[in-house]
């Protein structure tokens, strides 16, 4: 009889245990499952408007501009405005150079003195004009007269030399 009594008692032990541990495991899969579900629903990317646009004809580029507070104003994405831009006064746009869909000042040394650059920037729109295209050294610094007012400067990576950068510098156009 004890030995009956015991040999129950174990059954119903094991089968306690037994349906404990598939409960947990149900658990664990409906975890699983929402995480699944949630990694899944595709997440609306939301793109801001630009503020202007550069234009360059002779080297036939056309490239929306971001405000300089925007995460699309990076030259991972577009033509960056730098934050030491001070409008009207003083614009400096940075893009890549070289090969890639983002290398949008790819042609910048193909510029010739007098070329056109139109910018349109918070709804006004400037012509400028090339004045100077120059190779300096890398520095993470451009060097621009204080004196210098209503210029416009472009810059990027030389492709000749990578421890160079051009710098275009453009005077904005009497009217």
């Amino acid at each position: 009889m004890l030995k009956k009594t015991f040999i129950i008692l174990s059954i119903t032990f094991l089968m306690i245990f037994f349906l404990s541990i598939l409960k947990i495991e149900n658990v664990k899969t409906n975890i699983i499952t929402t995480n699944i579900i949630k990694t899944t629903i595709p997440i609306k990317e939301v793109k801001e408007e630009p503020i202007g646009k550069i234009i360059i004809p002779s080297i036939s580029l056309e490239e929306d501009l971001y405000s300089i507070d925007s995460e699309e104003n990076t030259i991972e994405k577009h033509v960056s405005i730098l934050k030491e831009s001070t409008y009207p006064n003083k614009i400096f746009l940075a893009a890549h150079s070289g090969i890639g869909e983002i290398a949008y000042f790819n042609d910048l040394q193909l510029l010739n003195k007098n070329d056109l650059v139109i910018l349109n920037y918070y709804e006004n729109h400037k012509t400028y004009q090339v004045e100077d295209i120059i190779s300096v050294n890398k520095t993470g610094y451009i060097r621009i007269p204080k004196s210098d007012n209503n210029i416009l400067i472009l810059t990027t990576c030389s492709q000749i030399d990578s421890f160079k950068q051009i710098i275009v510098r453009c005077i904005e156009k009497e009217s």
